[in-house]
């Protein structure tokens, strides 16, 4: 079996990146959050030792692993750290990454989503056949982040370390704004579905 047709989804904190991925899903698309692929690369002996040497004990949870939000407050400080953690983490993220896609392709997976945050931040925009960015209202995007406990200060805290909106715009092949209802969200997922179903089927044609 070949590889998938990969779509990369990517979008600012709140914009709404991983309903976009779930539905997708629904319409018969495999899935993948990066997030949960760089939660699985923290347990790794040597990312954690890493980490460790880089921003200290302070990281750990009392069980002695590497917690992600003490983690996210110590590298969400400087432009430097925040390179250093993508340093040490994504080149592992990217290696499994890649061993998921080559087993779905043996799986016979015709199209693979993967949420990534970061995908324009690290450059791997060419990995994917496909790029959506999902976009949204600072108003909205606020009140969603409000459920994970953050306020608009942690928000903007988080963000200016991320690639300017417009930029990622010129990167993407779809912009999906997501101020509305789910519902409103599902009829655009569909469209872009479809879409990419028909781009997928052209590629073949011609190739």
């Amino acid at each position: 079996m070949g590889l998938p047709f990969l779509i990369g989804v990517t979008g600012s904190i709140g914009s709404g990146k991983s309903t976009v991925v779930r539905l997708l899903g629904e319409l018969g698309a495999g899935v993948v959050s990066l997030d949960d692929v760089g939660h699985e690369i923290l347990k790794d002996e040597e990312v954690k030792d890493a980490l460790l040497k880089a921003f200290g004990k302070g990281i750990l949870s009392p069980d002695g692993e590497v917690d992600r939000r003490k983690l996210a407050q110590k590298s969400f400080s400087t432009p430097e750290s925040v390179r250093l953690l993508n340093d040490i983490t994504h080149p592992k993220i990217e290696r499994r990454l890649k061993s998921i896609v080559e087993e779905e392709g043996k799986k016979g997976t015709e199209f693979l989503v993967i949420e990534s945050p970061l995908l324009i931040e690290v450059g791997s925009e060419d990995f994917y056949d496909f790029v959506i960015l999902v976009v949204a209202d600072l108003d909205k995007r606020v009140c969603r982040v409000k459920d994970r406990g953050w306020d608009k200060e942690e928000l903007h805290r988080r963000e200016r370390f991320f690639v300017d909106e417009e930029i990622k715009r010129r990167h993407a092949n779809l912009v999906i704004h997501n101020n509305g209802s789910l519902e409103e969200l599902r009829k655009k997922v569909k469209e872009a579905w479809s879409f990419i179903i028909s781009l997928r089927d052209m590629y073949q044609t011609t190739s």
